[in-house]
């Protein structure tokens, strides 16, 4: 599982890359944006081991997920984490 950030109705989210890297599961819209594991890269992070059994199980139910196309330059530079 290749975790990723994105952009999205200009907002940043936080996912995984599947179908060969051509799209992304949202894991907040897939968790039906609840869970505040789900905010962000750094909010997952530190949800510890829980958030990221949660985060493999979207991956894993992917039809239940809501996967997005990728389009151009969508993705961010990593930042630094203090």
């Amino acid at each position: 599982m290749r975790l990723v950030t994105f952009a999205a109705s200009g907002r940043e989210r936080i996912g995984a890359l599947i179908d060969n890297d051509r799209r992304i599961v949202d894991f907040l819209a897939a968790h039906d944006g609840a869970g505040p594991a789900f905010q962000n890269m750094q909010a997952l992070i530190e949800g510890g081991a829980a958030a990221l059994v949660s985060a493999r199980k979207l991956y894993q139910n992917l039809d239940e997920a809501v996967p997005r196309r990728i389009p151009a330059m969508l993705f961010f530079q990593p930042r630094s984490v203090l």
